[in-house]
């Protein structure tokens, strides 16, 4: 392969390279320019989207790439909380203008897959302070389960919304 612009990069069909091999200024290794409307660093983000634009509002909270930028907050709310208490619990906390939720079950897997990352959860998987709540009700079942997550493992399940379970808010 040829470095057309002579970055160190070449423009690779896997995700990783340079996202424009015509111009040295963007390449992987460069900071993102916001408000420029170019993905400068070729993380597949430009400006507002990228999440290197985007400002915190809280300190600590952490951002994983799940679908877009997902920011999570740094620390669990104190103590435990049945499903709906969880819901509101994250819907009602507005910190600096941000908005934020508690995550889906499938947010709530990408948070698990990056726990190391992100820090600060329970993996002892203790009932019920290592398992965490996820927004997402049991299908089929609405009334009565709401998926979880044991932090130890991975493992989901559906449990009963009227159980304590740990939650961590998330924003977009």
């Amino acid at each position: 392969m040829i470095d057309a612009d002579g970055d160190g990069w070449v423009n690779e069909c896997v995700p990783g390279g340079d996202c424009d091999d015509s111009n040295g200024a963007i390449n992987p290794d460069v900071i993102e320019i916001c408000a420029n409307g170019i993905d400068d660093d070729c993380d597949g983000y430009v400006d507002e989207a990228d999440s290197d634009c985007l400002p915190a509002c809280i300190e600590g909270e952490v951002v994983i790439d799940f679908n877009g930028p997902l920011f999570v907050a740094p620390a669990d709310e104190p103590g435990v909380y049945s499903w709906q208490e969880a819901v509101d619990r994250c819907n009602s906390k507005v910190t600096d203008g941000c908005d934020w939720y508690l995550p889906t079950k499938d947010e709530l897997n990408a948070m698990y897959l990056a726990r190391n990352e992100i820090g600060g959860f329970d993996q002892s998987g203790n009932d019920p302070t290592g398992y965490y709540w996820s927004s997402t009700l049991y299908e089929g079942l609405e009334w009565l389960y709401g998926w979880d997550q044991r932090f130890s493992d991975g493992f989901q399940a559906g449990g009963w919304i009227e159980y304590g379970f740990n939650c961590r808010c998330v924003r977009r």
